[in-house]
């Protein structure tokens, strides 16, 4: 246990309750799976009612090995313990089996009572020898016990509650407690009968049902702060959990080791799907799971996917929901899959197992989100330009089952996200024009397109776009409501609605990808906004309305609410429990009465805060953070405190307050912090605390050159130049920094270096717009007239279309004039 006295992350988990509510859940669903799968359920019943008729007189208590299995589970904590004591007192040999920690069952081990602790991922069983009899507490976890062969008695209190499942009560031997149950004889808690039941010889249990299992299979590298919350939402739905680290250099083996994971140590060689397969390879389950470090499963989907593995189909499609910025988007794959030898993954990256899987595929409602690219995250660890060697590797490569098409597909997608519409427009195009509408990818890669021509300001290619996907994929709303969307933006009403008037409920050829609200709360408002554009104020506030039933704290419908109806926003939002899009958009616009109102009539204390922010009352404000549900406004709340702007009070220590101290002091932060400690970075420099953000700055560079990337750009973004570029020049020259470094630069005047690092920006990947017009600028500033004319002779060839390009001429024009 020494080593788990140094994980704060797993000591904070293991003691709180949301871990045994997990747990538990864990024996429920095995327990829910035995019944629906017992196919000797009638014997077992006969033999348990046999049972209930056991002479305890005729047992003499003789005194050996038991073990008590999940005394966390007792409603009352005091029974397990004065249990062990007493047996132990009369010469048993007492273990017992918890998940708490060993530290809890100190005054037992004092009397001579063993403690076998639990770890998060592991089962009970696996602590138990073949030898002693069983004692467990409620019935939740007798399933899991007979499953492994072992008999026992279970111990029920009138608070427990009785599962309804038919059949569920029988399975324990005998059943003791001050209660009654439907069925069974419930045997007096009382020692001297306890002990009688645990030297009775009763007859062998019924062959037990084939309960699915599964194997959930990862693999990691330096996912120190990553991990830990992957792992917490497996504990109900993995028997057993499989990591292969390829090569950490932190504590990432070490941590899942401390959850209970099963830990491979491999060489990394460059292909996922060999590292996927070495885990699978280990894998002693029915079915296995693979995710990885930076996905956690959604608790509500749990029990109803597991329960659907008794339907015995060879693959099961789940869900990945990738949230970034807020946005939530939902996308089919399959990962969850029989163990069988020839299952195996292939693939360098993007790695995929369907093609070898023959037999029944069916959805499974499991839901996975991921949040391996949200930005801070996804900078740190360089995803993006590892994703791109190893597509150029798999390009080069016939090894794998991955077809031309998706792997030009994901190599579309890398180029898009490293900002290089250039290149990765056409190529995402392509794959829209060159595979068919059934492949699974395609509207996908339609999504990305209609993303990218809204994010060039391309909008008169937006509608014939939008429009050809509708004819062929007749429900994608989706790219219906995003196309409106910009198309609200831009002024052009008429073409919004031509677009939405283009959606058809019906069957589309392939499974389509969903976004959050795209059907419901941004579908309402773009209707609202149509509405305003036709000059229906009735129906748009109908429709706002709607918006906010769907989703109340939905942004841009406040906003719109307080922009067109400020008398009825007090009505409308009052009560409820977030106001804060509302408030910011008030006190945007001046409207501070109208903020203040509604800060009071909601519960949401954090708005209040907002408020005061404002004024600059930070006592007040901090005091209002203080008691918000949100950690952000608590950890400002924090900031102020410790930088002198609001009083300390009395409080208990927190995990975001210990960050805080750690931050503001120049104490190192972890990868998993990052993204608070620049969130606290950007506060401090709205608070004009210039000096403590240095600080702060400090606590997030031994995390690496991403860390003090994420630094640079705070500081720029909030008006700090020069402190900018000093941050950012110490970083490489790849196409993730050298953007910012060259228009750090550029806004800086220092037009040699702006030139330098946009000269070495086009030799990696064609420049933007915006960077070509820099760029050109920056030549004519360093009378470096000739390769001015160039650059702007490429940039007219690339962006013809682009407003912005207009400028280049002015520019050259100016030059010629000074020439």
């Amino acid at each position: 246990m020494h080593n788990l006295r140094g994980e704060e992350r797993l000591l904070s988990f293991i003691t709180s309750d949301s871990y045994l509510d997990e747990a538990r859940l864990k024996e429920k669903i095995i327990l829910k799976l035995f019944v629906k799968t017992d196919g000797h359920s009638g014997a077992r019943m006969k033999r348990a009612r046999k049972l209930d008729n056991f002479d305890v007189a005729r047992t003499v208590p003789n005194p050996g090995i038991v073990w008590l299995v999940a005394p966390e589970f007792s409603c009352r904590p005091e029974v397990p313990a004065n249990l062990a004591r007493e047996l132990a007192s009369r010469g048993w040999e007492v273990h017992v089996v918890s998940r708490l920690l060993p530290a809890v069952w100190d005054g037992l081990t004092q009397e001579g009572v063993l403690i076998h602790y639990v770890r998060p991922l592991e089962s009970y069983t696996s602590k138990l020898s073949g030898r002693g009899s069983i004692i467990c507490f409620g019935l939740d976890v007798t399933a899991g016990l007979v499953l492994a062969g072992h008999r026992c008695i279970s111990l029920v209190a009138e608070e427990d509650t009785v599962e309804s499942n038919p059949g569920s009560v029988f399975i324990p031997d005998f059943i003791m407690g001050n209660t009654s149950i439907a069925g069974r004889n419930v045997f007096p808690l009382e020692l001297d009968v306890l002990e009688r039941l645990l030297c009775a010889k009763t007859r062998s249990l019924p062959v037990s049902p084939r309960v699915p299992t599964v194997s959930a299979c990862l693999i990691a590298r330096d996912e120190e702060g990553v991990i830990e919350e992957c792992l917490e939402s497996l504990v109900a739905f993995a028997d057993e959990t499989i990591l292969n680290d390829t090569g950490s250099l932190d504590r990432t083996p070490e941590i899942a080791a401390a959850y209970g994971a099963r830990v491979l140590n491999t060489v990394w060689q460059d292909d996922f799907a060999k590292a996927r397969n070495d885990a699978l390879a280990e894998a002693r389950c029915s079915y296995v799971l693979t995710i990885d470090a930076d996905e956690r499963l959604v608790r509500e989907t749990i029990v109803e996917t597991k329960t659907k593995l008794a339907e015995g189909h060879e693959g099961y499609i789940t869900t990945i929901r990738n949230e970034v910025s807020r946005q939530a988007t939902d996308l089919p794959i399959l990962r969850l899959f029989r163990n069988r030898l020839h299952h195996r993954y292939s693939g360098r990256i993007h790695e995929q197992i369907a093609y070898c899987i023959k037999g029944s595929i069916v959805s499974a409602p499991l839901v996975m989100r991921h949040v391996g690219y949200e930005s801070a995250h996804s900078v740190a660890k360089g995803k993006r330009q590892r994703n791109i060697q190893l597509l150029s590797k798999a390009f080069a490569s016939d090894e794998s089952h991955q077809s031309n098409a998706y792997l030009q597909f994901q190599a579309a997608v890398e180029l898009i996200h490293l900002g290089n519409f250039c290149e990765g427009l056409p190529a995402m195009l392509a794959v829209v024009e060159n595979t068919d509408i059934s492949v699974p990818f395609r509207p996908v890669a339609a999504m990305h397109v209609c993303s990218a021509l809204i994010k060039q300001d391309r909008i008169d290619d937006v509608v014939p776009f939008a429009l050809r996907i509708l004819a062929e994929y007749p429900g994608f709303m989706d790219i219906a409501v995003s196309a409106a969307e910009a198309l609200l933006n831009k002024g052009r009403p008429e073409d919004a609605e031509k677009v939405l008037k283009s959606v058809q409920t019906g069957k589309s050829p392939v499974g389509l990808p969903k976004s959050e609200g795209a059907d419901t709360y941004r579908l309402h408002l773009v209707h609202a906004r149509l509405a305003l554009a036709r000059g229906q104020a009735d129906l748009a506030y109908q429709h706002v309305i709607q918006a906010l039933d769907h989703k109340p704290d939905y942004a841009p419908a406040q906003s719109l609410l307080i922009d067109h109806w400020p008398e009825r926003a007090v009505e409308v939002l009052g009560g409820m429990s977030s106001v804060r899009p509302a408030v910011l958009r008030c006190l945007v616009v001046g409207n501070k009465d109208l903020a203040l109102k509604l800060a009071i009539a909601s519960k949401d204390q954090g708005a209040a805060g907002e408020v005061h922010l404002a004024a600059r009352n930070y006592e007040e404000g901090a005091e209002c953070w203080r008691s918000s549900l949100d950690e952000w406004d608590r950890i400002r709340a924090d900031v102020l405190t410790n930088c002198g702007l609001a009083s300390r009070i009395q409080t208990d220590a927190s995990s975001s307050r210990g960050l805080v101290e750690r931050l503001l002091s120049g104490e190192p932060c972890g990868i998993s912090e990052l993204q608070t400690a620049v969130k606290v970075l950007g506060f401090l420099l709205d608070m004009g605390r210039d000096d403590v953000a240095e600080t702060v700055a400090g606590s997030v560079r031994p995390i690496g050159e991403a860390a003090e990337f994420l630094v640079a750009r705070t500081f720029y973004e909030k008006g700090r130049l020069k402190t900018a570029y000093r941050h950012i020049q110490s970083l490489g020259d790849t196409p993730d920094y050298l953007p910012w470094k060259a228009r750090m630069a550029y806004s800086l005047g220092i037009y040699h270096e702006s030139t330098a690092c946009y000269a070495a920006l086009e030799s990696l990947m064609p420049l933007s717009p915006e960077d070509s017009v820099y760029y050109v600028d920056s030549l004519v500033k360093c009378n470096l007239i000739d390769m001015a004319r160039q650059a702007a002779a490429q940039a007219y060839s690339r962006y013809s279309w682009n407003p912005q390009i207009v400028r280049l001429a002015q520019i050259l024009r100016v030059a010629n004039n000074a020439g």
